[in-house]
C-alpha cells in the first residue's frame, strides 16, 4: 500500500512517503517537492493525507493541489484533508473576541514569526471544502467539523459520480409493526430496503449509483434487547455517500404498542413496563432528532391504516420522493390486541 503525506511539515509518519517543499531544523522528509506538483506517476497511491496544508495556499493553488491528489490516487483511493474550521473559529471570535490568540487567531490567520509560508491565505469549512473535492472528482464520505479543525475524507471516483449524493430515509418507532409497514410502502414508492425482520443495511450500505437512488433503513426502539444508536447509523450513511438523510417517526396507540413490546422481548412484564419502554424509545428518538438537526415527519399508524393514500401522499411530498399510490388494503395489527378487551 502506498500512502503519501503531502506537505507533511513536522508530522513525519512512519510507513508513509512524507514530502514538503521546505526542510526546517529538526524535521524529517523522504522527498523535497511542491504540493502543487506531486513527484509521482498517475494512479499509484492508495491514500493521500493533506494535513494543515490548504490554508497556507491561495484558493487557486488549492485547486491545483486537489487536482494533483486526484491524478496520483488509484481509483477508489482515499483523500483525507484537515484544515482549520473557519466557521467554528469565526463563531468563537464573535462570541469570545480574538483574545484567545493561540486557539482562535492563529488557526484563522496563521502563527506569527514563521514567514510567508506560515501565513494563512484561504479559509475552509463544511461548505466550501467538500465542494472543492467534489468539483475535482471526489465523492465525500465523511465530514467532521465538531471542533477547531475540519476533517473531510473522500474517495476518487469521477466528476460525474462525485456529484451523486444519495438520499436515505430512516424509519424509527417503538415497535416493528409501524416501522415495517412504512418501510414496505416506501419500497413500493421506489425506495430500496427490507420490509421484513432481516435488515441487510446492518451488514453494509451500497454506494448510491444515481441521483434517484433512495434507501430506507428502519429500526425499532428497542431492537430485540438493545437500544440502537441512531447517530452511528447516520455516520455510516454519510460515509457511504448519503448526504440527504430524513427521518420518519412512527407513532401508534399506546395499548397495542406496549403489549407488542412485552410479547416480543419482555415476557412477564406489566403493561406499565411496556409503557415505560415506549416513553424511553420516544425520548431517545427525539433527543437524536434535536441533536442531529435532521428533517423528520411523524406519522400515526392508525391514520395510515384508515387513510393510507392521503397520509402517504403527504409523507412522500415531505420526503421529496414520488408517491406511486397504494393499491391494496392495509392490515391493521391493532385488532388482535383489542379483541381480548371487548
Amino acid at each position: 500500500m502506498i500512502r503519501i503525506n503531502a506537505g507533511c511539515g513536522p508530522d513525519y509518519r512512519e510507513g508513509w512517503i512524507n514530502f514538503d517543499l521546505v526542510m526546517r531544523e529538526g524535521e524529517r522528509r523522504d522527498l523535497i517537492a511542491d504540493v502543487r506538483r506531486f513527484p509521482f506517476k498517475d494512479g499509484v497511491a492508495d491514500r493521500i493525507l493533506l494535513s494543515q496544508v490548504l490554508e497556507h495556499l491561495t484558493y487557486e493553488d488549492g485547486e491545483k493541489v486537489i487536482s494533483e491528489c486526484w491524478r496520483v490516487l488509484k481509483d477508489k483511493g482515499v483523500l483525507t484533508v484537515w484544515c482549520p474550521n473557519a466557521l467554528f473559529l469565526a463563531e468563537r471570535w464573535i462570541k469570545e473576541g480574538p483574545y484567545d490568540i493561540p486557539n482562535i487567531a492563529w488557526p484563522l490567520l496563521g502563527a506569527p514569526g514563521g514567514g510567508d509560508e506560515s501565513r494563512h491565505k484561504s479559509l475552509y469549512d463544511r461548505r466550501n471544502l467538500p465542494a472543492l473535492l467534489r468539483k475535482h472528482g471526489f465523492r465525500v464520505i465523511l465530514i467532521d467539523d465538531k471542533g477547531r479543525d475540519i476533517k473531510v475524507e473522500a474517495i476518487k471516483v469521477g466528476k460525474r459520480d462525485a456529484e451523486i449524493e444519495g438520499k436515505a430515509i430512516l424509519v424509527f418507532g417503538p415497535e416493528s409493526s409501524g416501522t415495517r409497514l412504512m418501510t414496505k410502502i416506501l419500497m413500493k414508492c421506489g425506495c430500496i430496503g427490507d420490509g421484513d425482520h432481516y435488515q441487510r443495511f446492518d451488514e453494509g450500505l451500497p454506494f448510491p449509483d444515481s441521483k434517484d437512488m433512495v434507501i430506507v433503513w428502519r429500526r425499532s426502539f428497542p431492537h430485540a434487547s438493545y437500544w440502537p444508536n441512531a447517530f452511528e447509523m447516520v455516520e455510516k450513511l454519510r460515509k457511504a455517500g448519503y448526504t440527504d438523510i430524513r427521518v420518519v417517526v412512527m407513532s401508534r396507540d399506546w395499548y397495542p404498542s406496549a403489549m407488542s413490546q412485552n410479547e416480543l422481548y419482555h415476557s412477564g412484564s406489566t403493561l406499565e413496563d411496556g409503557m415505560e419502554r415506549i416513553r424511553e424509545a420516544y425520548r431517545r428518538i427525539f433527543d437524536f432528532l434535536i441533536k442531529s438537526n435532521l428533517k423528520y415527519v411523524v406519522v400515526n399508524y392508525e391514520a395510515l391504516i384508515q387513510r393510507p393514500g392521503d397520509v402517504m401522499r403527504w409523507v412522500c411530498a415531505e420526503l421529496g420522493i414520488p408517491f406511486k399510490g397504494i393499491s391494496e388494503e392495509l392490515s391493521d395489527e391493532n385488532v388482535k390486541w383489542y379483541e381480548g378487551r371487548r
